[in-house]
């Protein structure tokens, strides 16, 4: 599968999250094979604006549950309860997840999602 065709998905739609879609689609990848959740409607507007073929929604475990690489792009005082809404689904599907949560270790991530998940974190 090459990149074009991997979906992404982003937990949480804030201006990190805008920032690393903007330079996915920049890169050629299909917008259309992009998902986000955000639970603000002005957020959601903004990124169908953004790009108007972009997969926005108010579910986390819906694109948590059909995505390729998962982004967890929300403020670090909402995480845990962002991971654990949806931990159950990415052990079941198994997706790379990103986390771009400041202060969020790898031991944290291990434990939100289990020792056998796909994970790593980024500083942007």
């Amino acid at each position: 599968m090459n990149h074009e065709n991997k979906k992404i998905a982003f937990i949480g739609g804030g201006m990190m999250a805008e920032a690393m879609i903007r330079g996915i689609i920049l890169h050629g990848h299909n917008p259309t094979a992009i998902y986000v959740s955000d639970p603000s409607e002005d957020r959601r507007n903004i990124l169908s604006i953004l790009n108007n073929q972009l997969n926005i929604e108010n579910d986390n475990d819906k694109i948590a549950g059909i995505c390729d690489v998962l982004f967890m792009a929300v403020k670090p005082q909402v995480f845990l309860d962002a991971a654990s809404n949806i931990s159950q689904v990415t052990q079941k599907q198994g997706p790379m997840i990103v986390s771009v949560a400041a202060g969020i270790s790898l031991e944290t991530l291990a434990a939100c999602f289990g020792e056998q998940s796909k994970i790593c974190r980024v500083m942007p």
